[in-house]
């Protein structure tokens, strides 16, 4: 059966026979992996680009360790904000779209596949803090970037995107938890909080090297002719990748293009992060409310201490509490779990 190979797909192939280095080539390969026609005729070219570029990218990994590791890793994000959410998904499913549509960032947005080739990150507001997004190459069936894996499991969760306007989402969805789970990361469905760590129970006999990250689901393209057909269709995939049946505040409907749904993202993945604003107050003081202290669900006013600094920390007596206290200014010790929105004033 003839190739029938495009003129973007020979365009990239020029490009990658007139590249000069290692990054070069590693760049125009993987354009050509993204524009080649997906078809019988094509197998045996693509499986000979995927060991291509498997072999590309083991010998710049090897370069990189022969110059001491040098060359930053291209998937460490270093964490910034109330936390860190990695947005995954399929070829052209939405996800650069949507850091535009949730952030201040511009990614590189276009309609062919493989747009995005590193991390890039942007900080979405939501109320009085910022939530770091972090764009991720896509995932198929022949390609996975090699660090992704690496990436998703420092993100403290994962946000999937799926693009219900395409014919081909059921499969490029399957294709993504099976390309994850080689790397043994799970997406596993966001819990509610009295259920953390609820996930770590499994029927897995290997469950001890098995990385499980938290995810909701971002249904993209929600506009789309026969968007809500496919969303029930794929309900059941999902809920058979995720290994758990999927809460319907873990499933947001919504379109980049349009904003349509987008209002109702932000505080749904400031809830998955379960982590708590915390203020505080020097006495006789207004409380600090532009640069809220954020912790852990869970956290005690010992642990804003120790946030703070190590010598508050240690010479921590007690606390006075605005917010959910029994009344305003109420005493409390050293190991009171705080709430969202508290206002602490610390005594030594």
């Amino acid at each position: 059966m003839p190739a029938n190979l495009t003129p973007q797909y020979l365009d990239a192939e020029q490009r990658f026979k007139e590249a000069a280095t290692s990054a070069e080539k590693l760049k125009a390969l993987r354009h050509m992996m993204a524009v080649i026609p997906k078809h019988k005729g094509t197998e045996k070219l693509r499986a000979e680009l995927r060991r291509k570029l498997s072999r590309l990218q083991d010998s710049i990994e090897a370069e990189r360790q022969r110059k001491g590791g040098g060359r930053p890793d291209p998937g460490h994000v270093p964490h910034e904000g109330a936390g860190q959410v990695a947005l995954v998904g399929a070829p052209n499913a939405g996800k650069s779209s949507l850091l535009a549509a949730l952030t201040a960032a511009h990614p590189k947005i276009a309609n062919y596949p493989f747009t995005t080739l590193e991390p890039q990150s942007g900080m979405m507001p939501f109320e009085d803090v910022h939530v770091q997004l972090v764009d991720t190459p896509a995932v198929s069936g022949d390609f996975m970037e090699a660090w992704l894996p690496e990436l998703v499991r420092r993100a403290d969760r994962v946000l999937l995107v799926v693009d219900i306007g395409n014919d081909a989402v059921l499969e490029d969805t399957e294709t993504l938890f099976a390309r994850l789970a080689e790397k043994r990361v799970r997406l596993i469905p966001q819990l509610p909080a009295h259920d953390e760590g609820a996930h770590d129970e499994t029927e897995d006999t290997d469950a001890q090297d098995v990385d499980r990250i938290e995810t909701l689901v971002a249904a993209n393209q929600c506009d789309r002719p026969g968007a809500a057909e496919r969303l029930e269709l794929l309900r059941e995939i999902l809920e058979a990748g995720l290994a758990a049946p999927l809460p319907e505040d873990a499933l947001c409907v919504v379109s980049a293009e349009t904003r349509q749904g987008l209002d109702v993202l932000p505080p749904r993945i400031f809830e998955a992060l379960r982590v708590v604003r915390v203020y505080t107050k020097a006495p006789g003081s207004k409380p600090d409310h532009e640069k809220p202290f954020v912790l852990p669900h869970g956290a005690t006013v010992l642990d804003l201490a120790e946030t703070i600094h190590k010598d508050i920390a240690a010479s921590l007596k007690l606390a006075r509490l605005w917010g959910s206290g029994r009344f305003d200014g109420q005493a409390v010790q050293r190991d009171h779990v705080l709430e969202d929105r508290d206002i602490v004033e610390l005594h030594s």
